[in-house]
């Protein structure tokens, strides 16, 4: 099987937009195809392909977790994440 182009969010019944770089990959044991983002609305979403399709799963709500909230990053090296401002150096 090949990787093709595509719109997945259309073919996945209207996945919500990509907000950050999608990463792909096979799970061959099954023989499924999955992309994994960021959505405009900060939730984890997963496409994935079997013989049936193209589906969309919204990790965020499934894991009953928050939204995804990027770094801020306010001077090189020194980044805030989140409404709790915890601090991290890079």
């Amino acid at each position: 099987m090949a990787w093709n182009y595509n719109d997945l969010t259309s073919a996945a019944g209207g996945a919500p937009k990509t907000l950050s770089q999608p990463t792909g990959y096979a799970f061959d044991a099954y023989g499924t195809r999955h992309v994994t983002y960021v959505g405009i609305d900060r939730h984890v979403h997963e496409l994935w392909w079997n013989t049936s399709g193209w589906h969309h799963k919204d990790l965020t709500v499934a894991a009953g977790a928050p939204p995804h909230i990027p770094p801020r990053c306010k001077r090189r090296g020194v980044c805030t994440r989140g409404r709790s401002r915890l601090q991290r150096s890079v």
